[in-house]
């Protein structure tokens, strides 16, 4: 097998892994279940759970905004970090 050969031997293996790869690609839509429900799995865990990701549908609105800072504890006797300003010092 020369050099020649040996590149139309990989020419051909592509070609049939790309036909390959569509055919089974098109078999696989045909032979994939349907959905029967209206909703969506996303859109029906939302409703019905609290705990969605903020920003998509059935996100509870109370999420604090980007550089909110919370409130130091009112431990007596006990040392707290400094903490950094929000923008930096000019």
């Amino acid at each position: 097998m020369g050099v020649r050969k040996t590149t139309d031997v990989i020419e051909k293996l592509t070609w049939g892994l790309a036909v390959a790869m569509v055919v089974i690609s098109v078999l696989c839509t045909y032979v994939a279940p349907t959905s029967t429900a209206e909703q969506s799995v996303l859109e029906r865990e939302s409703t019905t759970t609290n705990t969605a990701t903020p920003g998509f549908p059935g996100a509870s609105q109370s999420t604090p905004a980007a550089g909110a800072q919370k409130s130091a504890p009112a431990a007596t006797g006990t040392k707290t970090a400094p903490v950094a300003p929000a923008t930096p010092a000019k």
